[in-house]
């Protein structure tokens, strides 16, 4: 680049960019500037810093881009920027990776009257109702004879101290013992793999958090991180896992933020 005058904008974001006062003057230190100056020794140009100008309630990516729409032109800004899409803003390839952490809530375990009924799906008990309906039917039509306490008596296993004598009631009582002995032997078998089963659902990749249908949210920058590049591996699964998560992620303001934190990490 035959020594040429680089013009260099920065912004300070230790360990990225900071300076450093020595000897009642500044040195400058940081990561981005140290892969700067090697890349300027091997291009043969020359680094011209100067600190951005802008007002500290404004963002960094508004900072940037106020910057290179004013007179003082940048050719190149550093300072440790996440990249955050913009029309204005072409970011570098990022030579950083940032691991982010998901902090899942453990479902706590209610006992509750579902567990009853709960080993057997609904179709069943609606087969079940549908049975006794019958049978009450079949009672006021046939068997008016019988009362309920009766049928209910044989049903729960009591002893009945009359003795079924015609073809009707007997078939009626074995009828109901058959039909009570199944449906026991079906829910007392249904019932240990309800009790044994791991109640906590295992997550352990981001598709299984997808999936899990946990709501997935965070702070404002963190979102920025699920943008993606379309450009490069769009029809990449990764990419994919990127745009789902973008799609269904929920931003909280700081406030909110961390005192969701610190709910899931005392357990609340």
């Amino acid at each position: 680049m035959n020594n040429c005058s680089v013009n260099i904008g920065y912004l300070i974001n230790e360990p990225y960019m900071h300076a450093v006062k020595k000897n009642n003057s500044f040195e400058y230190n940081g990561v981005d500037l140290a892969i700067l100056q090697v890349i300027a020794n091997h291009l043969n140009f020359t680094i011209n810093l100067s600190e951005m100008e802008g007002s500290k309630n404004v963002m960094k990516t508004q900072k940037i881009a106020n910057s290179l729409h004013s007179n003082r032109s940048y050719d190149l800004i550093i300072g440790g920027m996440v990249w955050q899409p913009k029309d204005d803003i072409d970011y570098t390839i990022a030579y950083e990776v940032v691991q982010i952490v998901w902090l899942v809530p453990v479902q706590p375990e209610v006992t509750s009257f579902m567990a009853l009924i709960s080993p057997l799906e609904m179709t069943v008990w609606f087969a079940i109702i549908v049975v006794f309906l019958f049978a009450i039917i079949i009672r006021f039509t046939l068997f008016y004879k019988i009362s309920f306490l009766e049928i209910f008596a044989i049903i729960i296993g009591v002893a009945w101290n009359r003795q079924p004598m015609g073809y009707y009631y007997r078939t009626m009582f074995i009828s109901w013992i058959i039909f009570g002995f199944i449906l026991t032997q079906f829910y007392l078998a249904s019932l240990p793999g309800r009790l044994l089963e791991d109640p906590e659902e295992e997550i352990d990749t981001i598709n299984d958090l997808l999936d899990s249908g946990i709501p997935l949210g965070g702070s404002k920058l963190a979102k920025l991180f699920f943008v993606g590049n379309r450009t490069i591996n769009s029809s990449s699964t990764s990419s994919g896992l990127i745009d789902k998560i973008f799609k269904k992620f929920i931003v909280f303001e700081r406030i909110d933020y961390e005192k969701k934190v610190q709910d899931l990490i005392s357990g609340k």
